[in-house]
């Protein structure tokens, strides 16, 4: 949740024209396109995300091992 909300921080405070690639393996919200343009757009996708994360409901840190 926590890599979500920082996602969502940094797309909301770019405001400088560049390309966005966060289509990486370990993001759970993949995009990736121009700024400012697509903005609006990576930020729906993202707060659709962050709504329907299971963990979202839950307080608690969640640790896996790999």
């Amino acid at each position: 949740m926590q890599v979500l909300e920082e996602e969502k921080y940094l797309l909301e405070n770019l405001n400088f024209p560049t390309y966005y690639w966060g289509d990486h393996g370990n993001n759970i919200a993949t995009m990736r396109g121009q700024l400012p343009q697509c903005q609006p757009d990576f930020l729906e996708h993202i707060n659709l995300h962050i709504a329907k994360n299971p963990v979202a409901k839950e307080n608690v840190i969640k640790t896996f091992s790999w």
